[in-house]
């Protein structure tokens, strides 16, 4: 996709009566632990309620109470007729949907997300998230175009545009912090924003589809937090805790090849020898003397894996011809002598690139996961296929599907065939080329990444 493709941000919080989400939300900011109590013995209850049956039920003052429904008479949930509490019934229902927001076990998720959607004149939608105004569901239709797959959402994330560069610097503050979350006020404090405008902009932020704001208790308090959509701090969490860590000991890796180049300069070296003299081989191999011989540099149990990958390079890049008993060179062997390193790396890529043909997508693909190692250090291998998330094989993009109510990035589960080809791109093709340098600790598999791939 191409990188000046821009998600023009068509919100306009104005298309509906917005004000009355900030002023809940103003008033929700400053709840206590028992002003929440009692917003939920008003949600949950009757409609017409007692003041002092309600006092005695929280062993609370008449003047403690008081304070606590003034807050709610302010955002219209209640009106106040003698002892009575008469709550407001689509108020009541608005605040059905909030009140969530202070259990535990409350997500942010896209259901929350859809519940927003419902406050807006349907008109609207399709230009503010730029689909088909004639679409049967507005809510799948956004979840197809902007969040379908995780590659989609990335590209969707770092491709939006906000007016305001404080809420991009807040949406990067959420995702860059520690279990990707952050509070309210460390924002504010940071970006002297005043709470009103501070709210408006979680407002915007949330139809955005970027981040959510939710409250934790801390104490006595509730505090406001600010977190990405459920869904995808899901996936950036598995992201994390997936992520392979640094081989920490590296004196106790032992390389395949001490040369970051070593395949293509032992190429080279085998080449000379075949030019000057004559290889014999036994059926189509080096004999046990000539592995030795010729690369008593690789341990004595990778000798003959090692052996057959040269054998099969030269005949592949042409520079000699294979029989069961011989190996001839062919006058591409003299013009390959003369040419620099990086040149016989570009003719290696190219060769290998052939012999993947339909793999090519594939490749790519894991490519792109690799190379935010490149230079970080030494890595085992099965730590680096265990936090994979390349669409390889038979084993789709990482996909939002829907359990019921609840959605979820499906992360992948590689087969053998899978596995295999990660294995042969990043120990046979990567380490040939010298992108990559591989080795062992004890019997585990591990590289490095020398270079973006």
């Amino acid at each position: 996709m191409p990188d000046d493709i821009v998600y023009k941000n068509n919100i306009v919080l104005s298309d509906y009566d917005f004000q009355r989400d900030i002023d809940n939300r103003l008033c929700m900011a400053e709840l206590s632990l028992f002003d929440v109590d009692i917003l939920r013995e008003i949600v949950d209850g009757s409609l017409k309620i007692s003041i002092k049956q309600l006092a005695r039920d929280f062993d609370a003052s008449i003047g403690q109470l008081a304070s606590t429904l003034n807050k709610f008479k302010e955002t219209r949930l209640i009106k106040i007729d003698g002892d009575a509490i008469v709550v407001d019934k689509e108020m009541r229902k608005y605040y059905e949907s909030q009140i969530m927001k202070f259990d535990h076990s409350f997500e942010p998720d896209l259901e929350y997300f859809q519940s927003l959607l419902y406050k807006v004149p349907i008109h609207h939608l399709p230009n503010w998230y730029s689909i088909a105004g004639m679409a049967d569901n507005i809510f799948l239709a956004i979840v197809e175009r902007y969040l379908l797959t995780a590659k989609s959402y990335q590209t969707y994330l770092k491709h939006l545009k906000f007016k305001n560069p404080v809420m991009h610097a807040i949406v990067d503050e959420v995702f860059a912090a520690p279990d990707f979350q952050i509070s309210a006020q460390a924002l504010m404090t940071k970006y002297k924003l005043p709470r009103q405008q501070f709210e408006e902009q979680m407002l915007h932020l949330e139809y955005s589809l970027t981040c959510c704001l939710g409250y934790q208790r801390q104490g006595d308090i509730w505090e406001e937090v600010v977190t990405p959509y459920h869904e995808w701090r899901t996936y950036l969490r598995f992201l994390r805790d997936n992520a392979p860590k640094p081989i920490s000991n590296v004196k106790s890796i032992v390389r395949t090849h001490e040369d970051d180049f070593g395949f293509l300069k032992d190429l080279a070296a085998l080449i000379e020898i075949v030019i000057e003299t004559e290889i014999k081989l036994q059926k189509g191999d080096f004999s046990p003397a000539q592995l030795k011989q010729f690369f008593g540099h690789i341990s004595a149990e990778k000798r003959s894996g090692y052996g057959q990958r040269l054998l099969t390079a030269i005949s592949g890049l042409e520079l000699a011809l294979i029989t069961p008993s011989l190996i001839k060179p062919t006058p591409s062997a003299h013009e390959w002598l003369y040419k620099s390193l990086q040149e016989h790396t570009q003719q290696l890529i190219s060769y290998q690139c052939k012999q993947m043909q339909e793999k090519m997508r594939d490749y790519h693909e894991l490519v792109n996961n690799l190379n935010p190692l490149v230079k970080k250090g030494w890595f085992f291998l099965d730590d680096f296929i265990k936090g994979l998330t390349a669409a390889v094989g038979s084993v789709p993009s990482v996909t939002l599907r829907n359990k019921g109510k609840k959605w979820r990035y499906m992360t992948p589960t590689y087969g053998e065939e899978e596995v295999a080809f990660v294995r042969h791109v990043i120990l046979n093709l990567l380490f040939e080329r010298g992108a990559v340098a591989t080795g062992t600790v004890g019997d585990r598999l591990c590289f490095a990444l020398l270079h973006q791939a």
